[in-house]
Formats: C-alpha cells, structure tokens, sequence
C-alpha cells in the first residue's frame, strides 16, 4: 500500500509505466507480408506461411511467432468446410426428375414458396 501511495505522490498516477519487454523478431514490413499472404492464399496454414518467409530470412521464424501476428492483424485459424460432390446416383436422380417435360404453364400453375430455417435461441 505504501508503494501505491509513494507512486503517486511522485507521478500523480497509479498505473504503471510500459515496460520495454522482449524485442520483436519482425519488423513492420514483414508482418504485414504474413498478413497479406495470408489474406491472398486463404488455404495456407501458418507452417505454410512461415517456410515462405523463412526463405529470405538469415534468422528462422518460429510458427508460434506466425501464429502470433496473425492474431495481432485479427486472422484467427479457421477450417473450410469440405462440400460433398455429386454421387452418379444423384446425377441420375437429378436427370430422372418427373417434371421434366412440363411446359412453363404448368409450371406457372405452382405456388412457389421462399422457406428458410431461423434459430431464435440457438
């Protein structure tokens, strides 16, 4: 408490002075080159971006340290959902639709309807 109320009489604050801590590996242009080569190639992973940089690089990039200024630029990891290719059974069945030969008036004599799924609470 002592301390708290030393500091402030010598500062006139009580928050504490920024501390220098360890040194950045990168410098300003090469983070932005991870981030934009990041951004560019959306299917890169950071093991992937850290072996581009670390072909120009005397001292090697860690992964970690990828990891890190991807998070700083806000590109967190994500995985792309994986879409499912047509089966030759559902080619078949898409061929094999029973309205196929109707005219655009009996189409037109359908009521169409836009229905969609909404989760109020989860």
């Amino acid at each position: 408490m002592f301390n708290v109320l030393k500091k402030r009489e010598e500062t006139e604050l009580v928050i504490n002075k920024q501390r220098s801590g360890r040194k950045r590996v990168t410098n300003g242009s090469e983070d932005t080159f991870i981030t934009l080569t990041s951004k560019r190639n959306r299917c890169f992973i950071s093991v992937d971006i850290t072996q581009i940089v670390n072909i120009s690089r005397a001292i090697k990039l860690s992964v970690t340290t990828v990891k890190r200024r991807l998070k700083e630029a806000c590109l967190n990891g994500r995985i792309t959902t994986r879409k499912s290719l047509l089966s030759a059974k559902n080619k078949t069945s898409t061929l094999d639709f029973e309205h196929n030969d109707w005219t655009v008036e009996q189409w037109g004599n359908i009521m169409w309807t836009d229905e969609s799924k909404f989760d109020i609470f989860g």
